[in-house]
C-alpha cells in the first residue's frame, strides 16, 4: 500500500481485497440460506459489517487502529467462509437425495 493513502483508502483496499478471497468460495445463494437457516450466524456477519464500517470511521479519527480493523476482516471472513459451507453441505446433501431417487 503507497504511505500516502489515506486510512478511508487503506480501509477500502483491505475490504475489498478481503472481499475479492470470499468470492472465491462463495456460492450465489448462500446469504439467502444463512439467513433463513442459520439466522445467528447471520447476524455475526452483519454485525460485524456494522463493526468494519464503525471501526473505519473511528480510526480515520485516530481512535482505532488499522490492525484492528485487519483483525476484524479476519473474523467477518471467517464468519462468510463458515456460511458457506454450510450452504455447499446444504446443496451437497439434496445432490444425493436426488441420485438415490433415480
Amino acid at each position: 500500500m503507497d504511505p500516502n493513502d489515506t486510512k478511508e483508502n487503506i480501509f477500502s483496499a483491505l475490504a475489498q481485497d478481503t472481499w475479492k478471497e470470499i468470492e472465491d468460495f462463495y456460492l450465489p445463494g448462500t446469504t439467502t440460506y444463512i439467513k433463513k437457516h442459520y439466522n445467528e450466524l447471520y447476524n455475526e456477519i452483519t454485525g460485524m459489517e456494522k463493526k468494519l464500517n464503525d471501526l473505519s470511521l473511528s480510526t480515520e479519527e485516530g481512535k482505532d487502529t488499522v490492525e484492528q480493523f485487519k483483525e476484524t476482516l479476519m473474523v467477518w471472513k471467517k464468519l462468510h467462509l463458515r456460511a458457506v459451507e454450510l450452504y455447499r453441505r446444504q446443496k451437497d446433501r439434496g445432490k444425493e437425495k436426488q441420485r438415490s431417487l433415480f
